[in-house]
């Protein structure tokens, strides 16, 4: 029969954007690219009423699967449907249970992809260092060397917020970006972010390609989508978020100038074709998210560059570490560094 194919994706949308690329892009039968969604597809496999070529799965899934019926039952299942193939989708996600999956599991090959080559935690990156290693040095040795199309510029500005409101963006985990963007577009009265967010649209306005602004939260990006409106000349700007099925975000970015959304909203699996221009309205600390971002911006012409437009407050002592971590993971990546102070 040969060997089947696992795919193990973070989300039900990749899985079925997984499955509709295969669909798309190979001559399997459709009845043999098979979504495993229940438990009950798991068990027609097991008891051999049907057959396929690639099985797709999450890992909530699987994990939902063995702490039902044992990790012995899915392995039965992968012996039984003949899979020695394992692929992982964005392997630096779901990190700790790829390694159970791994351990539990006796397949052949596995395959971990992913354009993310480390963790957050700084004890979880040195073991995805460790795992991962030679097949990370294989890709930088022998990857294709790509020109750099990313003007990446830094937007500075100071809304001058009291002492009372540097407070209230703090809670015991930390900056939280989501009482950041609150006080931001709702509570400054001087709404400085979309202040400067209309003077920096202002420069690239006449400019040809797509747009994507990402803010903390739905309701940020929806007034965002409003304020807009205003300033776009016609041209169309839509909200995209996590409540859209995939189909009805497709059609939406289709046949639009400007996308508002957020961070997890237009990030894996949304993929905006002519995307050329990206502001980033969420505050973060994170290089990994930095770098993921800008990889929303794939080279849009030989002849142009893209642009990210990073904004920092710096009324709140955090960003200052926030920008020094954000130029950190640009300055490699980056065909210039432009900062734009207001």
């Amino acid at each position: 029969r040969g060997i089947r194919s696992l795919v193990i994706t973070h989300q039900v949308k990749i899985k079925e954007q997984w499955i509709d690329t295969l669909k798309e892009k190979t001559t399997l039968p459709n009845e043999r690219i098979i979504d495993l969604e229940e438990d009950e597809d798991i068990f027609s496999i097991i008891n051999r009423e049907f057959e396929g070529d690639i099985f797709v799965i999450t890992h909530q899934k699987i994990n939902s699967f063995v702490k039902k019926y044992t990790w012995e039952k899915f392995n039965e299942f992968l012996r039984i449907a003949g899979i020695g193939i394992k692929i992982y989708d964005e392997a630096h996600l779901f990190f700790e249970h790829i390694l159970n999956i791994d351990f539990f599991t006796n397949v052949k090959e596995s395959y971990y992809l992913t354009a993310t080559f480390t963790r957050s935690d700084p004890r979880e990156a040195k073991m995805f260092r460790d795992a991962f290693s030679a097949s990370y040095k294989w890709e930088i040795s022998n990857g294709d060397e790509k020109r750099k199309h990313v003007v990446y510029c830094p937007v500075i500005f100071n809304s001058r917020p009291g002492l009372e409101i540097q407070n209230k963006v703090l809670t015991r985990y930390g900056f939280s970006a989501v009482n950041y963007i609150d006080y931001a577009i709702n509570l400054d009265p001087n709404k400085t972010i979309l202040s400067v967010l209309q003077m920096v649209y202002d420069k690239i306005r006449n400019q040809d390609g797509k747009t994507l602004i990402v803010s903390p939260t739905i309701s940020s990006s929806d007034l965002i989508t409003s304020f807009m409106n205003q300033y776009s000349d016609g041209k169309k700007v839509v909200t995209v978020n996590s409540k859209m099925d995939k189909k009805h975000i497709d059609e939406t970015i289709e046949t639009s100038d400007i996308v508002s959304s957020t961070i997890k909203s237009s990030g894996t699996g949304v993929n905006i074709k002519g995307l050329r221009f990206l502001f980033c309205l969420e505050p973060h600390s994170s290089q990994n998210i930095t770098i993921q971002l800008v990889g929303r911006l794939r080279e849009y012409d030989k002849t142009k560059y893209t642009f990210m437009f990073d904004f920092f407050d710096l009324g709140f002592p955090q960003m200052i570490d926030m920008y020094e971590n954000h130029i950190k993971a640009m300055k490699p990546r980056a065909v210039e560094i432009r900062p734009m102070k207001f």
